[in-house]
């Protein structure tokens, strides 16, 4: 299972986040990578309006952190699910726009 941990307060536009597994040290987990293909590793749903948001770009810097870019679907105030899915791993994290 991967873990993503918003950094930040997602936007209209993009959000960071970061991925890693449950394993490795306590301070130190295992970082979740090459997982940069917008439309084969994540899929980004708008929630409160139960909608698909079509990820433009996804990139990843430094390792195991990811910035996701989206033109249109999201607006301020909405609940976001994020999941992601690439190499038999998965996870998921929600958060509200800003």
């Amino acid at each position: 299972d991967v873990t993503l941990t918003f950094v930040g307060v997602p936007s209209a536009t993009s959000l960071v986040v970061e991925a890693a597994f449950k394993f490795g040290t306590a301070f130190n987990l295992l970082k979740y990578t090459g997982a940069d293909n917008p439309v084969g590793d994540w899929t980004l749903t708008n929630t409160t309006l139960g909608l698909p948001v079509v990820i433009d770009t996804v990139t990843e810097n430094p390792d195991g952190t990811y910035t996701l870019a989206y033109s249109a679907g999201v607006t301020a105030a909405d609940s976001i699910k994020l999941t992601v899915a690439k190499i038999g791993f998965d996870g998921e994290a929600t958060a509200v726009t800003a």
